[in-house]
């Protein structure tokens, strides 16, 4: 269905302009002009929204973003640039989700990832450093699977595997050791999944089947099958 408008003509709509209009959105499109946005939106920043595209420029889309961040849901694609989003992150963090990857800096990951950990979903993979990691995966453990495998430390995967046992099948294999491997199959049995044969000793298996006895499904030594089937 068409939108009807208030304001049809360039007249009107000045005029209104000129006098009590606070919401643009009665105003039709198509008689915008660079004068008349710049008008509206200098006298209510969410008036942003019903600027015709054509008609944003960079100086009115940072403005309109420092005013209220959820504007930069409305601004131009080629008009997002390093400066306005690092404005939006460092206003409100969570909003790195809405942030083109090539736009997004160093500074801006880290402040995101400060704010809320689970931000490091949306970093750009060369922009994640182990301190960042580290601050993600303690803040929320299912955070490992951001993270590359070359800045995964023990600590971290530790830190990971505390919490969510089956968080083990994102860390890097090196780094499961015995103690990992028990750590993450007392969290949570079915972890026995993602621990490799050489760590899947008698102690290991025990603790993953006192959890769920239905991890006996991933025991991989059959010495090990057979002395669980007559234990559990």
């Amino acid at each position: 269905m068409t939108k009807e408008y208030q304001y049809n003509t360039y007249e009107a709509a000045m005029k209104a302009v000129k006098g009590n209009l606070k919401y643009f959105d009665k105003v039709n499109p198509s008689i915008q002009t660079p004068e008349m946005v710049l008008k509206m939106v200098k006298k209510r920043s969410t008036n942003f929204q019903f600027v015709r595209p054509d008609l944003q420029t960079p100086e009115m889309a940072l403005g309109a973003v420092k005013d209220w961040r959820h504007n930069l849901e409305f601004v131009r694609p080629d008009l997002i640039t390093p400066e306005l989003a690092l404005v939006v992150i460092k206003y409100y963090g969570y909003n790195l989700e809405s942030i083109p990857a090539h736009c997004q800096t160093p500074e801006m990951a880290e402040i995101a990832v400060g704010w809320w950990g689970r931000n490091i979903k949306f970093v750009r993979g060369d922009l994640i450093t182990l301190e960042m990691a580290l601050v993600a995966v303690k803040h929320w453990g299912h955070n490992i699977e951001y993270v590359r495998p070359d800045l995964q430390t023990p600590k971290m995967a530790m830190e990971a595997v505390k919490g969510w046992g089956a968080n083990l099948k994102h860390v890097r294999e090196d780094l499961i050791t015995l103690e990992l491997a028990l750590e993450a199959v007392i969290s949570r049995g079915c972890a026995l999944e993602f621990v490799p044969v050489h760590c899947q000793i008698q102690e290991v298996i025990e603790a993953a089947l006192k959890d769920d006895p239905k991890a006996k499904r991933f025991i991989k030594v059959k010495e090990m099958f057979k002395n669980a089937l007559e234990g559990f």
